[in-house]
């Protein structure tokens, strides 16, 4: 499944998407997966890798032009982990029967406030900066780990470092549950 909104190869960086247009294309269509779809392990990569993309590249973005955003990116964050630890249940078979009501309104949370900062960022950041920063998202989600990892750190070169650990050792699991289910 396709993780980025798409967009043509023959466009000019002017007309690149930047970050946030390819974040709140993202935001709707795990959204609307989860409405359609609803729970399971698709959905944990889905949200797991985007998670991660923003915690590498918006959350540093808004922190560094939003000078009063501290307070709201480590409440992200704190929500964001929340939904770590449902999909880790979600991914392991353990989730609660009300774990669809509670994930779908922690994900709405996440996406309301998000998205409020967003409209704050955008007359402040540069747009070459946030196309910039829309190119790298589609390659951050490619080589995000695709299974929740709620204890790794949550920013800084730590995270990045431990993202690319999580994410050699989910692709190798992800791979043998493959070959397993071709048996």
């Amino acid at each position: 499944m396709d993780q980025t909104p798409d967009r043509s190869s023959d466009q000019s960086s002017d007309q690149t998407a930047d970050l946030l247009e390819l974040l709140e294309a993202d935001h709707h269509r795990i959204s609307d997966l989860l409405v359609v779809v609803g729970v399971g392990r698709g959905l944990v990569s889905e949200v797991s890798t985007h998670l991660v993309a923003e915690s590498q590249l918006v959350y540093p973005t808004l922190r560094h032009h939003l000078p009063d955003a501290d307070v709201s990116v480590d409440a992200l964050l704190e929500t964001d982990h929340r939904l770590e630890e449902l999909l880790v249940d979600i991914d392991r078979d353990d989730a609660a029967p009300a774990v669809d009501t509670e994930l779908a309104d922690l994900w709405a949370d996440h996406v309301r406030r998000q998205e409020a900062l967003f409209s704050e960022l955008r007359p402040v950041a540069e747009p070459e900066e946030l196309r910039r920063l829309g190119d790298a998202l589609g390659p951050t989600i490619m080589e995000a780990p695709t299974h929740p990892h709620p204890h790794l750190p949550r920013e800084g070169a730590l995270e990045v470092i431990s993202d690319a650990v999580a994410s050699s050792v989910d692709h190798i699991r992800d791979a043998l549950k493959r070959g397993e289910h071709d048996r």
